[in-house]
């Protein structure tokens, strides 16, 4: 039975959200289209309001999902989209009760595979209908707010030449180009990192808030979007031949038992090092060295698919 065809669950009249507003990023999920349309059709099947606007700008993202919030005209903010796309709409959203849901249209998708959301489209249709809306922490770099990862290093540098090609149609398999670019300028400089009124040096940081990254690899397996802390995995060491051993046991599930590997908790971390250290949050390349991270006190409401 394929996605399209199975059964749309039964909904609890009580949580059933009726006006729904969707930001869709047209740049993101090519090959996935389909789980859109048919998830608004399922939707509008269900009886909801659903108005779609197209935004492929993170500010016009930002800024559509705060006056529809405001507006009082819906009772959820949708980002159709990847990663980035859920970051920036989440920005607009802060500081208002209307929940954000997730139609999983990018590459990678992580926050929505980390809380369960597949992309079907009667499961996207029936969480955003009828899930429950969590409250989940923010993580805060300096002034700009993140949902659940911060790259300094390699990783930001592969998403930099993800943005800059044309690697979005080859779908999870375009993540390996950049990554290979990326290992082969072999450009990382020391950083300096305070956490936990320690002083540490790492070639590559990943301060992550949720266990998995990027293709389902297990980064911090007691890592929370609803802790006060955050997980920091510090890589040490340069040079190809010593990141590709620690990608490598990234993939394998053997990070813990590297030696250039360590794997730390802190509520407040900063970090510093040359300007134009690439950084990426959310899967975006955006912020600048040094940056200040720490979970804040701000939440936002996440719908969540619902129980079993």
């Amino acid at each position: 039975m394929t996605a399209a065809s199975t059964p749309f669950p039964a909904l609890a009249d009580d949580h059933h959200r009726k006006r729904l507003f969707i930001i869709v990023n047209p740049d993101a999920g090519r090959g996935r289209r389909n789980l859109l349309d048919q998830s608004v059709r399922m939707l509008r099947a269900r009886k909801a309001h659903v108005r779609t606007v197209l935004s492929a700008q993170r500010a016009d993202s930002t800024r559509l999902a705060a006056e529809a919030a405001q507006s009082g005209r819906y009772d959820a903010v949708i980002a159709a989209g990847g990663d980035g796309t859920v970051h920036d709409v989440a920005k607009g959203l802060i500081g208002n009760t209307v929940p954000l849901g997730i139609i999983p249209l990018g590459t990678a998708n992580v926050l929505a595979r980390e809380i369960g959301m597949q992309p079907e489209p009667a499961m996207v249709a029936a969480t955003l209908l009828s899930g429950p809306a969590r409250a989940i922490r923010l993580g805060m770099a300096d002034a700009e707010p993140f949902l659940f990862v911060v790259g300094i290093g390699l990783d930001a540098a592969a998403v930099r030449h993800f943005e800059a090609g044309k690697f979005r149609r080859l779908g999870p398999l375009g993540l390996v180009p950049p990554v290979i670019r990326a290992l082969a300028e072999d450009q990382e400089q020391p950083l300096a990192i305070e956490l936990n009124g320690a002083r540490k040096t790492a070639h590559w940081a990943l301060i992550t808030r949720v266990p998995h990254y990027a293709a389902n690899i297990l980064l911090c397996e007691d890592a929370s979007l609803f802790s006060e802390d955050v997980c920091v995995v510090l890589f040490h060491g340069r040079g190809w031949a010593v990141r590709l051993r620690q990608l490598t046991a990234m993939v394998t599930g053997l990070l813990r038992h590297d030696p250039g590997v360590s794997i730390l908790r802190a509520r407040r971390i900063r970090i510093s090092g040359p300007a134009d250290t690439p950084v990426q949050m959310d899967g975006e390349s955006t912020g600048r060295l040094p940056l200040s991270l720490s979970v804040s006190d701000k939440h936002l409401r996440l719908i969540f698919p619902p129980a079993p």
